[in-house]
């Protein structure tokens, strides 16, 4: 599944304006879906590493239902107000010197979540059927 959600990174990446990359800010081409540039890593000395960008993908227990947009986060200054209850937050990581997508995996990133292991994976693959490339 990990695969799957690295694809929608991919084509988030492939439709935003990558010079003007904003922490937060919706870039999904997918409306069921929020994909947030989140970053990037940091070195071991805690400077930036430009060449490793961190992305948010939240994914929704209720996409499947037709016409579903995924609701905007309330936030504050310094972080989006994330919904535990009705979403999960899934972190991947691009390596542009590599081109190549990594993160934890899927079942790591759902213990911050209150929604079912069944009804992600029930998201997951319907909304791949859907946008499969």
């Amino acid at each position: 599944m990990e695969n799957i959600i690295e694809r929608w990174v991919a084509a988030a990446r492939a439709n935003a304006d990558l010079d003007d990359l904003q922490e937060g800010v919706n870039i999904s081409p997918y409306q069921e879906l929020k994909i947030a540039f989140d970053g990037y890593a940091e070195d071991e000395d805690e400077f930036e590493d430009l060449n490793i960008e961190s992305y948010a993908v939240y994914i929704h227990k209720e996409p499947a239902s037709v016409g579903f947009v995924f609701p905007e986060h309330a936030s504050t200054p310094w972080a989006i107000v994330q919904r535990p209850s009705d979403e999960l937050c899934h972190f991947v990581w691009y390596d542009k010197e590599n081109a190549t997508y990594s993160g934890p995996a899927l079942a790591e990133s759902s213990e911050n979540s209150e929604v079912s292991w069944a009804i992600l994976e029930a998201v997951i693959s319907e909304l791949s059927a859907r946008h499969s490339n």
